[in-house]
């Protein structure tokens, strides 16, 4: 598959990682994991944000996707200067590797019952700014209903991703002491 780098915070480094199962859901062998606790577009945890890591975390490998799950450490921020330094990352991903597809995707953990108003406030805002924009997927995975894959509807199917000739469907978070569980990420064939 494409080199995918997936950018977040501790989740990624989870046994149950948003890296992990975006190659095992895809069945990519290149998907590389940038996560750094307390990380977000936003907060640094003394560190450096998701903008300030992107040069030397994603760009100078030139990944054909780059993953961002992210915006929970960003919780208290304001939503719209969240969702502006969502956009400037995407923008500046873009301007350097024009060919790529930018994917954002709430990080989920625990389910959307964890969510607070003002995170959601925030999903809501990086929507919006992301909307419309090419080459860029919102994968979010708090708005899908949880199905199994055996009785996945096709009304539910048409709002599935495609990247190269992969689709995805993001069909909920289940979760397993907090992190997501293997399985919140599969792959749907075209012709179901």
């Amino acid at each position: 598959g494409p080199r995918c780098i997936v950018v977040g915070d501790r989740f990624n480094g989870t046994p149950f990682s948003y890296t992990r199962i975006i190659a095992d859901a895809f069945r990519w062998d290149d998907v590389w994991n940038s996560g750094m606790g307390g990380t977000g577009f936003v907060a640094s945890n003394s560190i450096k944000t998701f903008g300030e890591r992107l040069q030397h975390d994603v760009i100078q490998y030139a990944p054909k996707v780059a993953w961002f799950v992210g915006s929970v450490n960003d919780d208290g921020y304001d939503p719209q200067t969240v969702a502006g330094a969502v956009l400037a990352v995407r923008n500046a991903f873009h301007a350097a590797l024009p060919d790529s597809l930018f994917v954002w995707s709430p990080n989920a953990a625990g389910g959307a019952a964890t969510w607070s108003v003002g995170k959601n406030k925030i999903r809501k805002a990086i929507k919006t700014a992301l909307s419309g924009q090419t080459n860029t997927i919102v994968a979010d995975d708090l708005e899908q209903p949880i199905f199994s894959p055996t009785t996945i509807p096709a009304s539910t199917i048409k709002s599935a991703a495609t990247i190269g000739d992969t689709s995805l469907l993001v069909y909920g978070t289940n979760s397993v002491g907090g992190y997501p569980a293997p399985g919140s990420l599969i792959l749907v064939d075209d012709e179901v």
